[in-house]
Order: C-alpha cells, then structure tokens, then sequence
C-alpha cells in the first residue's frame, strides 16, 4: 500500500482554515491527505536521491521490527507505532482526498519535497543536518 502524507505546514494551514469557518465543517469528519499515495519504495527511493546514497529497504516480521526498536523506545510505543504498518498493508494509508487542496486553493507540496526539505538544511545546503551521520535504514515488516 502507499501513503498519502502532507505536511505540517499545509495541514496547518488548513487547520486554521476549518476552524476559522468551524461551523462549515460542525459534525463532519474530514479528511486531509496529500494528493498522491507513495510506497515506501518510493520513499526510500527519495530519500536515497536526495543523500546520494543507497539506502536499503527491508521488511521483517512483526515481532523482529518490534523487538529491534524495544531496546532503546518504550514497548508500548513500538507496538502502537507497528500497527501503523497494519494500516498500510490495508491500504488505509493510501486514500487520496481533495479536501486538504480544496482548502488551500492550491496543491499541497508534494512527498519528494517535503522529504528533501527534512534532509536538507536550509541554512547551510547540507544534507542529513537534522540526523546523525549513523547509517540511515528504512524497515518495515512484512505482515503476510
């Protein structure tokens, strides 16, 4: 499955937007999503282009992406963070709604820049500045 992600900033936007007209949207679930789902292959991919380097994309079982993360973040974390995983084997992760561009009036920034707007120091150009130099792996697990 892919993921529909946004950014904060345009989801900010339009957070204020709704509640700045909160009687519009009174009693209704709203969805804000980015304008196209991306795999975590796309993703790693990106991420990959953007450090010049290869960065490896791996899937495990749920209890070895589980049991990789419990010796340094609280277990209960870990596995609310896995179930995430569960959500995109379903595709939830993947639906694709107008609503976040609608209340823009325009596109939101798509996943590619977003990514290389986290890698990338704004001050400086250089890449990797908001993560250690420690070898970079992108995991999820494969839940069959």
């Amino acid at each position: 499955g892919g993921i529909s992600r946004a950014g904060r900033d345009a989801l900010g936007e339009a957070t204020a937007k709704i509640l700045a007209s909160a009687n519009t949207y009174e009693n209704q679930t709203i969805f804000l999503t980015g304008s196209k789902a991306y795999t975590l292959k796309e993703i790693t991919s990106f991420i990959s282009k953007i450090l010049g380097r290869d960065i490896p994309l791996r899937f495990v079982s749920l209890e070895e992406y589980i049991n990789q993360y419990l010796n340094c973040l609280d277990e209960y974390w870990v596995r609310l963070w896995a179930r995430t995983y569960l959500a995109l084997k379903r595709e939830e992760l993947a639906r694709v709604y107008p609503t976040l561009e609608n209340l823009l009036g325009r596109k939101p920034k798509s996943l590619e820049q977003t990514i290389k707007e986290i890698f990338t120091d704004k001050q400086t150009g250089e890449k990797e500045s908001k993560l250690t130099n420690k070898y970079w792996q992108a995991s999820t697990f494969d839940n069959k």
